[in-house]
């Protein structure tokens, strides 16, 4: 988002936009991979590693890697707009092998599991 924001900001648009992006961010919990050993990282590696290896395979976007990933090493829900990859976490078939755990799948703001 702060890319995009950005690039407003220096074509001279989007100052309101990122005034309230700077406000949402004072008030947001921002969570990140980062952490004591590489923690988040080894999440995301194991999830990578175990979605492409155990059938069905599953090729993730880095985005979605990055969003399932912080989602599992903080136990937070996991939230995307993929409808493939929302019923893949849901039913344990994307996840099955990796120990990841997530409390819960959003999916274009439905709940597909708590």
């Amino acid at each position: 988002m702060r890319r995009g924001l950005e690039k407003l900001r220096l074509r001279g648009e989007g100052r309101a936009k990122l005034v309230a992006f700077e406000k949402f961010l004072e008030r947001a919990d921002v969570l990140g991979l980062d952490g004591p050993g590489g923690g988040g990282w080894s999440v995301a590696a194991r999830l990578w590693a175990t979605a492409s290896l155990n059938p069905p395979a599953f090729t993730f976007s880095d985005a979605d890697l990055l969003v399932a990933a912080t989602a599992a090493y903080h136990g937070r829900p996991f939230a995307t707009a993929d409808k493939a990859l929302a019923e893949g976490a849901s039913e344990g078939r994307i996840f099955h092998h990796c120990a990841a755990r997530f409390d819960g799948v959003i999916s274009r703001g439905n709940q597909v599991r708590p």
